[in-house]
This record gives structure tokens, C-alpha cells and sequence, in this order.
């Protein structure tokens, strides 16, 4: 067996995430399974001090674009993400053990080239998976998340980027305004 190797780890900036099913199971294919995720995502930031940007939610697999903020550090967001995820299926479903397979894959964005490129990755997974013909109707992703409301999952698409990628914020929002009600100003 050989060694790890070392994560990269740069404070302050997003990394790209991604963690996948144990021998590569459809254990997330259910509804019922990705909501669970989404239930932990909304669980991560009442506990960890993080910004998450952008997430998807596969059969197998899923997809996180997140910063750490403060002392908070990219393991300990992902031991407890993935932790407390394995608890709850496991408890949910009755089943026992191991959930995710080997450990969690991320690397760092570097700029907003690369920023734009990996949220376009991330949310257009369900369309190269043949789940969907549109990404923005993948109910288990970011970009329906923030078009249906429910910005207590990730939190609100940060004004920087309805900016600064408006491809990804025109998908998001659908047909509302990208800086709100104007009359609020």
C-alpha cells in the first residue's frame, strides 16, 4: 500500500470537491437518498463556516464547489459532510458500514477562467449522464435550488458572481431580475 498523497490546501479559495459511492454503488439514485444529501448540506453550514457556491448531487457521485472561511478547513467540512451522511442513510436505510469509497477528491480553483469552467462541469453533470436535457432541471443541483428558492441549502449566488458568470446566473434564475426587485434600492 502507498502513501497518501498530500492535499493541496490554500486558504481562502474554492475548491472543486468530489466524493463518490463505495465500488461506485447507485446508493444516491433515490429521491429520498439525495434529499438526505441536501438535509446535510443545509446541516454543514449551521456548523461549519463555509461558502458553498455550487453542488450536484449524481447516482453515484457528488460534486461540491466550496471555500472554507476563518479556522474552518476543507477536512473538517468533508469529515463531517460525509460522516454525518453515512449515520443518517445508514440509519434511514437500515443498512451498516462504509458509504463513500476512497477519500474525497478536490483541488483548488485558480481564478475565474477556472471558476467558470468547473460550476459549468458541476452543472452539466446530469446532462452528460443522459439524466437530463437540461441542466437547470436536475432538482438535486444548485442551479435548482436557487431557481426554486431554496437558498437555505447553499445559500444566495453571491452578487460577484450573478456578475461575473451570468451564463450560470441566467440558469439559476430564471426569469428574475439578476439584481433583484430594483425598487428595494
Amino acid at each position: 500500500m502507498g502513501m497518501r498523497t498530500a492535499r493541496i490546501i490554500q486558504p481562502g479559495v474554492f475548491y472543486h470537491v468530489t466524493s463518490r459511492v463505495n465500488h461506485k454503488e447507485m446508493l444516491l439514485r433515490s429521491s429520498v437518498a439525495k434529499e438526505l444529501f441536501l438535509d446535510q448540506l443545509v446541516r454543514l453550514r449551521l456548523r461549519h463556516t463555509c461558502e458553498i457556491l455550487d453542488f450536484v448531487v449524481m447516482e453515484n457521485h457528488i460534486h461540491l464547489i466550496l471555500r472554507p472561511v476563518g479556522e474552518t478547513t476543507l477536512s473538517g467540512i468533508m469529515k463531517f459532510l460525509l460522516g454525518v451522511y453515512t449515520m443518517r442513510f445508514n440509519s434511514m436505510y437500515g443498512t451498516w458500514g462504509r458509504f463513500w469509497g476512497a477519500r474525497y477528491f478536490s483541488r483548488p480553483i485558480n481564478g475565474l477562467a477556472d471558476l467558470a469552467n468547473t460550476m459549468a462541469y458541476v452543472d452539466n453533470n446530469p446532462v452528460r449522464a443522459g439524466l437530463r436535457a437540461r441542466a437547470e432541471d436536475w432538482p438535486w443541483g444548485g442551479l435548482a435550488v436557487h431557481r426554486n428558492g431554496q437558498s437555505h441549502v447553499i445559500g444566495p449566488t453571491p452578487l460577484w458572481v450573478r456578475l461575473l458568470m451570468p451564463s450560470h446566473t441566467c440558469l439559476a434564475l430564471g426569469d428574475r431580475p439578476l439584481l433583484g426587485d430594483i425598487r428595494a434600492f
